[in-house]
C-alpha cells in the first residue's frame, strides 16, 4: 500500500462524518471521486476520530471507574493510560489490517483491486462508532452503561450498512454481491480484530498488574520506613 500524503481539499474531517451519517450514498461518491492516499486519510481523518472513543475512555474510567461486575473498580493512572494508548494504536493497525482484506476479497466479488480505494472503505465506514465513542465517558455508570452499549451497537450496525455502500462504490461490488462481500469481510476482520484484541487485553491486565505490585512494594516499603524506631 502507498503511504503518500493526500492532496488537499476533502472536507474537514468532521463534515465527513457528518455527510456519511446523514447522506451516505452522495458521500460515498464524494469518496469514490476524490484523489486520496493511505497517509493522508490517516492524518486528516482517521487518527483525529480514533482519538474520540480513546479519550472519553481514559476520561470516563479515571473519573467513574470501571464496572466490573456491578462493583465500581478505580483503575490506577499508569494502568489505564497504558491501556487506552494501546487500544489506540491497535485500532489504528486494525483498520489498516481490514482495509488488506477488503482489498484481497475485491476480486472474489465481481470488485477491482485498489489498495487506496479499500483503504476508504476501511476508515471512514467507522464513522458511526467514531462519534458514539463520546459514550465511553458513561459506559462505567450503572443505567447510563446500558444505554452507551446499545448506542454503541447501534453505532456498529449501521458502520456494517456504511461499509455495504463503501464496497458498493469505491470497490465496484456489483449490488448482489456486495451483501455476501461485506459479510466475508465483517468475518474475517472481526476474527483477526478479536485475536489482536484479546492479546491487547492480555498486555493491559499485565501492565495493570505490574502497576499494582509496584504501587504495593512502595506502600510496603513506606510503611516500613516509618515503623523503624
Amino acid at each position: 500500500m502507498s503511504l503518500d500524503a493526500t492532496p488537499a481539499g476533502r472536507p474537514s474531517f468532521l463534515n465527513r462524518a457528518v455527510n456519511l451519517l446523514m447522506r451516505p450514498k452522495a458521500e460515498w461518491a464524494v469518496i469514490d471521486a476524490e484523489p486520496a492516499s493511505i497517509k493522508g486519510i490517516y492524518l486528516s481523518y482517521l487518527l483525529i476520530w480514533l482519538a474520540v472513543p480513546a479519550m472519553c475512555q481514559l476520561i470516563g474510567q479515571l473519573v467513574f471507574g470501571v464496572n466490573v461486575f456491578g462493583f465500581i473498580v478505580r483503575p490506577p493512572l499508569f494502568g489505564t493510560l497504558v491501556g487506552v494508548i494501546l487500544n489506540y494504536a491497535a485500532m489504528a493497525a486494525w483498520i489498516f489490517v481490514f482495509a488488506l482484506i477488503i482489498d484481497l476479497f475485491a476480486p472474489s466479488f465481481g470488485g477491482q483491486k485498489n489498495a487506496v480505494q479499500a483503504f476508504k472503505a476501511a476508515a471512514y465506514a467507522g464513522a458511526p462508532s467514531y462519534v458514539a465513542g463520546v459514550l465511553y465517558l458513561v459506559i462505567s455508570l450503572p443505567f447510563l452503561g446500558m444505554l452507551a452499549w446499545l448506542g454503541l451497537f447501534a453505532a456498529a450496525v449501521y458502520g456494517v450498512y456504511l461499509l455495504y455502500l463503501g464496497l458498493r462504490n469505491v470497490m465496484k461490488s456489483p449490488a448482489d454481491k456486495a451483501v455476501l462481500y461485506t459479510l466475508v469481510v465483517c468475518l474475517v476482520g472481526g476474527i483477526i480484530g478479536f485475536v489482536l484484541f484479546f492479546c491487547v487485553g492480555l498486555i493491559n491486565t499485565m501492565a495493570g498488574a505490574g502497576a499494582a505490585g509496584a504501587l504495593a512494594a512502595q506502600s510496603a516499603a513506606q510503611s516500613a520506613a516509618m515503623a523503624k524506631p
